[in-house]
């Protein structure tokens, strides 16, 4: 595919803080002492919370992990700063640039949600004094410190490879308006029997998860931790058909379906928003699971309204963020060639083999975040049932086994 004449840029030139060369001294003796004695102070924090292990508490923990943070952070920007001030502008090249946005973007996000996690500390030490020793144990400690850097980690390969794939110059190219969905056949017979299957099919999805929601809503024996979560699903999944099979039975009725571009990028986002919420309300089902199992007699505290509530929502908001980002960086690539896409609506892949620019990083985002949503989802979902298994095999009668069991059939 043509793309004409593009120069890229090589480095970067950083200015500074100031090009008078008395300032800069002065500067840079001030900034090297501010670093010199960031990172003594965090050393020497680490160090007390490892050698003393009165200070092996949750609050602790998380100090440590915001001093050893802030030493990367500081790492990150003060060294360009500091040859900045001591050789005048600063030309630095385009890897190490991006590089460097990387961290940033990691560490800044990192500290934003550890600092949330240390005021939620506070917040159970002090209102919830009782259930303390339970609901920061280390597990949870450890989860939320991992879940910090993992989500740090996640939306700077967003942010980056977005600013990263981004041309200074891209010449004369024409861009894509629109594609076109081949659909699932070509031939007008097949195309009515396939037509009407999935009307049938779409129509009793709806009628289904509407049925569901509403026998929830209605009897209140079911407004449970296990049903609430069922009620989000079959919210989600009414979401879930309506995005992709209009476009299905359109492509089906009037083959091929021509698709504008905006239309296009608006169901893939829809598309990568729900399926990523979806997995993630799956795992938030089989810890539920787990605790009503393992942990009967602290389930109505573990699953307690808010946190039924807040797990929800953070699938939701999940899904929002992991689509924004994939959607931005597959928006934000060049498509000036071929529009026509093999499949009945609007994926990645398809997408991605249609670019005519690098796709590279495009494709570790998706990977990535791939990664971490589904594998990450059932990950949890595993170990939820594990512990379950062992947890039925050492009850006492089959009748018990069999009760128990039974309660995981709506998520199964």
């Amino acid at each position: 595919l043509e793309l004409g004449n593009m120069t890229r840029v090589q480095e970067f030139v950083l200015l500074g803080l100031s090009t008078r060369l008395d300032i800069r001294d002065v500067l840079f003796a001030v900034f090297l002492t501010l670093y010199l004695l960031t990172l003594l102070e965090n050393t020497l924090i680490i160090y007390l919370i490892y050698s003393h292990t009165e200070l092996h508490k949750p609050m602790y923990f998380f100090l440590g992990n915001l001093s050893c943070l802030e030493m990367c952070y500081v790492s990150v920007t003060m060294p360009s700063l500091l040859v900045g001030l001591w050789t005048g502008p600063y030309h630095i090249s385009f890897t190490a640039c991006m590089t460097q946005l990387f961290f940033f973007i990691v560490l800044i996000c990192t500290e934003c949600t550890l600092l949330a996690s240390m005021a939620y500390d506070r917040y159970v030490a002090i209102c919830r004094p009782l259930h303390y020793p339970l609901l920061m144990r280390p597990q949870v400690c450890l989860g939320l410190a991992l879940s910090s850097w993992l989500g740090g980690l996640l939306v700077s390969v967003a942010k980056t490879t977005c600013i990263a794939s981004l041309s200074l110059e891209l010449g004369n190219m024409t861009r894509v308006q629109e594609f076109v969905l081949l659909g699932l056949s070509t031939r007008l017979s097949i195309r009515i029997v396939l037509f009407a299957v999935f009307l049938t099919v779409y129509l009793l999805t709806l009628l289904e998860n509407t049925l569901i929601i509403y026998l929830i809503y209605s009897h209140t024996e079911l407004h449970k931790p296990m049903y609430f979560f069922l009620g989000n699903l079959s919210c989600l999944e009414m979401c879930y058909v309506s995005v992709t099979m209009p476009s299905l039975l359109v492509g089906l009725g009037s083959s091929p379906c021509h698709v504008p571009f905006t239309a296009c990028m608006t169901q893939l986002f829809l598309f990568i928003a729900l399926i990523s919420t979806k997995c993630s309300l799956l795992a938030s089902m089989a810890y539920d699971r787990y605790v009503a199992i393992c942990r009967p007699l602290h389930y109505p505290l573990l699953m307690r309204p808010q946190v039924c509530l807040g797990l929800a929502l953070s699938s939701w908001l999940g899904g929002l963020l992991v689509s924004v980002a994939k959607t931005t960086c597959i928006a934000s690539l060049s498509y000036c060639g071929p529009n026509v896409l093999n499949h009945f609506f609007c994926d990645v892949s398809p997408l991605l083999n249609l670019s005519c620019t690098h796709v590279a990083l495009t494709e570790l985002v998706d990977f990535i975040s791939a990664i971490v949503i589904f594998c990450g989802s059932l990950l949890v979902a595993l170990a939820s049932y594990v512990a379950i298994g062992r947890a039925v095999l050492h009850m006492p009668s089959a009748v018990t086994r069999c009760k128990a069991l039974s309660t995981c059939t709506s998520h199964l």
